[in-house]
């Protein structure tokens, strides 16, 4: 393949980081104006949307990108898969929208029925949105672009146009809204990417039972990443009055802890991207591997991408549970004091949701073992479930984040058990030792720094530096070859470059992990012992 993982992997982390990147832009601000109610009034209805989102998208996600990865050099026969797909989804979307709008008339959703109507763009949007055809080509940069230009024009239209506590819709309007924006102005690269196709040789009935299998998962996946915030609002009772400008106002317990589990795990995600990001680059390239029989280098990609998990996954969990009593105060404002405690609880799923992330996405899927796939993610939802109803009602936010852990280690395990006879557990854990020791050494210098500074945006910044420079070094001191080798290439592009053959070879994401490999015994062909 001549096109770079590692290129792929920055391309598809700014989209990635864009994706998220515009509400932890403008959170400082918004925290502020629309307050933990009118934050918490977004997240609910929000969760009740991504229903009707996960209807419309019916599984087609991966297996779609899938699909067309299989067909890389075949531009006729990925037109026929594409057109088949969008028909088929077409007749999801409109489900989706229908059952909705029904909701909506009958009076359902009481006094989130305002947002709920608004929410319904995002829904529409889900028709257009064609992304798996460029990630099935690992067209990455195109995606990257149009998010960074869709992205900006949201935070521009936020900050012009959302001033008060009741400019909720304003935001929905613009966060759904730019959706929509973004995967239209992707169509116009359909016709460079497709080719003509004769109506009678679509076949999208053969979609459907391969998409539902997948969409089970989908489902279950909603259950701990959107019915977490849709239980705080049905479990969580009582209200809170306030006296403001000399006036009582009454404010829901529920739309509160909604509003500060929304805060903390937004920050927690944006992290959490930079570890993922990998994942979506990863399918394709290890679809089409496995498609021309190369197993073995599915496996060598699986054991490179563990380790960029430990590499990054750690300072960054360790990290933020470090600095987030100095980052709250000043990045959400006044009234947002639990999120401190919920960002701590929350960043173990930094690493969790990064392994889950190479087992299940990067070779359960790609290998097409969607069975497996399938039972890991139904038995988090199950734990997922039963324990949201017995801590939300008792724990409320910190109950959600419990269950959350809870579950996502649940896939994870249940993943390693199911992959255990392919990809080595033991190797994996080695690759983790001189990360842990780095890790632990930077988060109790860190944390122990922070007691004694004011949370200020430059004490933040001072924090994150200390952090970074403390892991490298320690790093650097163990010898761990992974950094090593990252230096040894950086110092070599900063030298005067020599004249290269025209058909040089591009790197692989396996370039950047051998060292990691060599470091912890893996073979770059390993059975699995």
């Amino acid at each position: 393949m001549s096109k770079s993982v590692k290129k792929n992997y920055i391309y598809n982390l700014i989209y990635q980081i864009f994706v998220l990147i515009v509400p932890i832009l403008v959170t400082p601000y918004l925290s502020r104006v629309l307050g933990p109610e009118g934050t918490g009034q977004y997240s609910f209805t929000y969760s009740l949307a991504n229903y009707f989102i996960l209807v419309a998208a019916l599984g087609f996600g991966y297996y779609a990108q899938r699909e067309i990865a299989n067909y890389q050099n075949d531009k006729s026969a990925q037109s026929l898969i594409f057109w088949e797909i969008i028909i088929v989804r077409l007749f999801s979307v409109g489900l989706s929208l229908a059952v909705n709008i029904v909701l909506n008339i009958t009076g359902v959703y009481g006094a989130y029925s305002p947002l709920m109507w608004w929410w319904i763009i995002l829904i529409v949007a889900q028709g257009f949105d064609i992304t798996f055809l460029l990630q099935g080509n690992e067209e990455f940069a195109k995606i990257a672009i149009r998010n960074v230009i869709v992205k900006i024009i949201s935070v521009v239209c936020i900050f012009l146009f959302v001033k008060k506590p009741s400019d909720v819709y304003i935001y929905v309007i613009c966060f759904a809204g730019s959706t929509l924006l973004g995967n239209l102005s992707l169509w116009p690269y359909l016709f460079k990417m497709l080719c003509r196709v004769k109506f009678h040789d679509l076949k999208p009935l053969r979609h459907v039972m391969p998409t539902i299998r997948l969409f089970i998962p989908t489902i279950a996946i909603s259950v701990y990443t959107v019915l977490d915030k849709t239980l705080i609002g049905l479990l969580v009772t009582g209200t809170e009055s306030n006296i403001v400008d000399g006036v009582e106002v009454i404010t829901k317990i529920s739309d509160l802890e909604n509003g500060y589990y929304e805060q903390a795990e937004k920050i927690v995600k944006v992290c959490m991207t930079v570890v993922t990001a990998l994942g979506t680059v990863m399918i394709p390239r290890n679809s089409n591997e496995f498609a021309s029989g190369n197993l073995d280098k599915v496996k060598e990609n699986v054991y490179g991408a563990t380790n960029f998990v430990w590499f990054m996954g750690v300072p960054l969990a360790l990290g933020l549970a470090a600095i987030a009593g100095n980052l709250v105060p000043w990045f959400l404002g006044e009234g947002y004091d639990k999120c401190v405690l919920l960002i701590q609880l929350f960043t173990p799923l930094i690493l969790i949701i990064g392994f889950s992330n190479v087992f299940g996405l990067q070779y359960l899927l790609p290998t097409q073992r969607d069975g497996k796939y399938t039972i890991a993610i139904v038995l988090g939802a199950v734990v997922n479930l039963a324990l949201n109803i017995v801590c939300i009602k008792y724990l409320m936010s910190y109950g959600a984040v419990a269950a959350s852990i809870a579950a996502e280690l649940t896939v994870t395990v249940i993943m390693i058990v199911l992959v255990r006879k392919e990809i080595s557990f033991l190797k994996i854990l080695k690759q983790s030792i001189k990360y842990l020791i780095a890790g632990v050494i930077m988060f109790v210098t860190v944390y122990f720094t922070q007691t004694v500074m004011k949370p200020t945006v430059l004490f933040t910044f001072l924090l994150i530096l200390e952090g970074a420079v403390i892991y490298f070094v320690v790093l650097l001191c163990l010898k761990d070859k992974y950094v090593l080798n990252v230096i040894k290439k950086l110092s070599g592009r900063l030298k005067p470059k020599k004249k290269t053959s025209v058909n040089a070879k591009e790197e692989t994401f396996t370039d950047i992990s051998e060292s990691a490999q060599e470091n912890s015994g893996i073979e770059t062909k390993s059975d699995g012992e």
